[in-house]
């Protein structure tokens, strides 16, 4: 090691930004055992550094197989529930069915989400 090592240098902003939703992924998941609340946090800095490349830099020169790689790795980690039903598909579901009812359901559970 050199005198000149810093083990925890300050934060870039794109580190610190990957740290956060880390972070706020860590914390949703309070009924999650260690390794799933781990798994799940390390998933969304991985993703969320993978979306900080992608809007600052053309990824085409880099092979797409990695890129491919990387999100595997993050969907290993942590597989994220689909988004919930648009507005559009909640007014085409059908309530005679408990499919129908379950996208209702979750259209609106996601209205209420973000509300204290």
């Amino acid at each position: 090691m050199s005198t000149k090592h810093i083990e925890f240098p300050h934060l870039t902003r794109e580190a610190n930004a990957a740290l956060e939703v880390a972070l706020a992924a860590h914390r949703r998941c309070k009924q999650c055992t260690f390794e799933a609340a781990i798994r799940e946090s390390c998933a969304a800095f991985l993703r969320e550094a993978m979306k900080q490349v992608q809007g600052v830099y053309d990824i085409r020169p880099l092979s797409i197989v990695w890129w491919e790689q990387l999100q595997a790795v993050a969907n290993n980690l942590h597989d994220p529930p689909p988004p919930p039903p648009t507005l559009a598909q909640a007014q085409a579901a059908d309530l005679d069915t408990p499919e129908g009812k379950a996208a209702v359901r979750a259209f609106l559970a996601a209205l209420g989400e973000g509300l204290p």
